[in-house]
């Protein structure tokens, strides 16, 4: 119970995410001085639920809502082409490729690639880079949640590419009054998932030897990366997109 109401302050909520919101707000005037032949825009996807019977179909989570939309603001800034990324359950055609590319297309910015079969944050970048590459793009701007950006940074970069960072959804904040130290229900849930992606962070430096490797230089274009087999990795869709790559390395389950 002690560790419950701990666990539920907004103070050390910020506590615990502020060691892993590292990446700071994307400066927009970088955008400007992007090459859109050999830049790109990439947005991850953050989950599905579903079937959601508003829709008559899986839909997207918040997360994933909260990324698009902002990715749907950068897209309005600069020319540079989208791609999008996640997989789905096997038992819908939908993905979190397909419905991101639906929502964004509906905001006037139709993602060029779909990469729809990835199902972690390592499949995200080993499916995508090769798509990017073979385009030409070694630089991308990276769209995901705060507190997911530096697992997600050091996938791509493990990849041969350039990463910008443009997280969104920071939640390494309190209340500035005495609220910060009043249990709060929506406190413990974003604990719950500072905690798992710190997991995160601990599972990947463990299972991929270049998980830690460091960003090429722009204008540099490494081979994809492999990695520490999985000894049982996540099944892959079994229709995959138009625009997908196989991917050279396999992911952790978790």
């Amino acid at each position: 119970l002690a560790v419950l109401i701990l666990l539920s302050l907004p103070w050390v909520k910020m506590l615990i995410f502020q060691g892993i919101e590292i990446h700071p707000p994307l400066e927009l005037s970088r955008l400007s001085s992007l090459d859109p032949a050999r830049s790109a825009l990439v947005v991850l996807g953050g989950g599905m639920r579903g079937p959601a019977r508003e829709y008559g179909r899986y839909n997207l989570t918040d997360n994933s809502l909260r990324r698009i939309l902002y990715a749907g603001e950068l897209a309005a800034l600069t020319p540079i082409p989208l791609l999008v990324s996640g997989g789905g359950p096997e038992e819908t055609p939908d993905t979190e490729a397909s419905l991101m590319a639906l929502f964004l297309s509906r905001m006037g910015h139709p993602p060029r690639w779909q990469e729809n079969r990835s199902r972690t944050t390592w499949e995200n970048a080993t499916y995508s880079a090769p798509l990017l590459q073979q385009a030409g793009i070694d630089t991308v701007v990276l769209v995901t949640d705060a507190w997911h950006m530096q697992r997600a940074v050091k996938c791509f970069q493990a990849q041969g590419l350039s990463v910008i960072a443009a997280p969104t959804a920071f939640r390494g904040s309190a209340y500035p009054d005495i609220r910060a130290f009043v249990p709060d229900r929506e406190a413990l849930a974003d604990t719950g998932d500072a905690i798992r992606e710190w997991l995160g962070l601990l599972a990947y430096e463990l299972s991929y030897s270049n998980f830690a490797a460091p960003a090429l230089n722009p204008g540099k274009t490494a081979a994809p990366a492999t990695s520490v087999p999985d000894p049982s990795p996540a099944q892959s869709r079994s229709a995959p997109a138009e625009n997908t790559a196989p991917a050279p390395a396999t992911s952790p389950s978790a």
